[in-house]
């Protein structure tokens, strides 16, 4: 029998700039897993509104994170989608699997199998890295930091499962400092070989819109618990409403998920902004979602503290993070047109901050529609025209109209 010549390719590094490289079925399949992963990390909070418990959850999305993330940052760079890369993704999909089983007992009887599970994902990144070194030469400067850092974070994860419990979790938090930094430490590096300036955003705007999705979900079963009654009802529109308002503002307002060059230092510090703040989004929006199902599930009365905290905390936190992705972009010049412009998001984005401390005090619906008159706000100063940065034909930013006015004909219409 005679296997087709096509079926096992090296990885070949991609550069920022070449042409059609999209998402690939197969990543999107990934995704689909990650549903789960978003979905568990929902329940584990909204089932344990303690603070440990909110301390808890936001320690679990650092990994999480992570996991997804690492697959994306290589595939953005060394994808070839060869049957070696979707043999191993197969087996990735069910370690995550058995990663996302662990997480409501992950600190206590399942442990063990997070640990092992997550170290397992990072192991098979680690011989990813390997086989891109091997085949381009050229980057193995990067290739070589990113498998040295990410095999010491997966030895830590394993190697965590031979202590008690307190000593795990102080090696847990070791290791996800040493996953994290794997990437900065390989400093210029990733300036000199970039990953691609569209996949990698387009990467990040669909794992943002599964977890809004998930606040979708989390209304629906919260409503289907609480029952039709007027206040649920009124609590799981505003729920909705504010996730429209998310996605709008996300994809439409900051366009978070538009291309990012990466061409010197000032540049590359964009990036890395850009890109780390999409956890502390992850997590704001994950939290959300917890808090909005606990609100409409007891739209009728008094929350627990920490269910209005994290409901008025988390609106607040997310807001902030679409401040810093928008200002993150290298086109967004911060002059005085543009602090006019930001100023009255900026101050709305204090209001739920403001409203935490005397969130114990108010009606959950009460709390629940106060928090989407906010993001409606927000939706309604991202209507404005001024100094609001554009997306020209290309996909890239214009600028501020000062800059449109500037450019040539062809592009005048922007």
């Amino acid at each position: 029998m005679n296997l087709r010549p096509n079926l096992f390719i090296p990885p070949i590094y991609r550069s920022q700039n070449a042409p059609n490289r999209r998402v690939t079925w197969l990543e999107l399949f990934y995704d689909i897993i990650f549903v789960v992963v978003v979905s568990q990390l929902t329940n584990t909070l909204s089932g344990n509104f303690t603070w440990s418990g909110v301390g808890r959850f936001a320690l679990l999305c650092l990994p999480c994170w992570w996991a997804w993330m690492g697959q994306t940052i290589y595939l953005s760079r060394f994808d070839t989608d060869d049957l070696t890369h979707q043999i191993s993704t197969m087996v990735k999909m069910f370690i995550v699997v058995v990663l996302a089983l662990a997480i409501p007992q992950a600190f206590g009887e399942h442990r063990q199998q997070f640990a092992y599970a997550y170290g397992a994902l990072r192991l098979i990144l680690v011989f990813e890295y390997w086989r891109a070194g091997a085949h381009n030469s050229h980057t193995r400067p990067l290739t070589t930091r990113y498998f040295l850092g990410f095999l010491l974070a997966a030895v830590l994860w394993i190697w965590s499962t031979r202590f008690e419990p307190e000593i795990q979790l102080f090696i847990w938090i070791l290791a996800i400092f040493v996953d994290y930094m794997t990437p900065l430490a390989a400093g210029a590096w990733n300036m000199l070989i970039p990953a691609h300036v569209r996949h990698l955003p387009e990467r990040l705007g669909l794992f943002t819109l599964i977890i809004i999705g998930e606040s979708i979900v989390a209304v629906v079963l919260a409503l289907d618990r609480s029952g039709f009654t007027p206040l649920s009802i009124v609590a799981s529109l505003a729920a909705w409403i504010s996730s429209f308002c998310v996605w709008y503002m996300y994809f439409n307002g900051i366009h978070g998920a538009e291309e990012r060059t990466v061409e010197d230092e000032e540049s590359t510090r964009a990036y890395r902004t850009w890109m780390y703040t999409h956890l502390v989004l992850m997590i704001g929006l994950i939290a959300s979602a917890g808090a909005m199902k606990g609100a409409i599930m007891g739209a009728s009365g008094i929350l627990s503290t920490t269910n209005a905290v994290t409901l008025c905390m988390s609106a607040g936190i997310t807001m902030t993070c679409m401040l810093v992705i928008f200002l993150s972009n290298p086109s967004v010049i911060c002059d005085d047109a543009m602090r006019n412009y930001i100023r009255p998001p900026a101050q709305l984005t204090l209001v739920p901050f403001l409203l935490a401390p005397i969130s114990p005090f108010l009606n959950a619906t009460f709390l629940a529609v106060t928090i989407c008159i906010c993001w409606i706000g927000q939706f309604i100063l991202t209507l404005r025209a001024g100094a609001s940065p554009e997306i020209d034909a290309s996909g890239g930013f214009a600028g501020m109209e000062e800059i449109v006015e500037e450019l040539p004909p062809d592009n005048a219409g922007v």
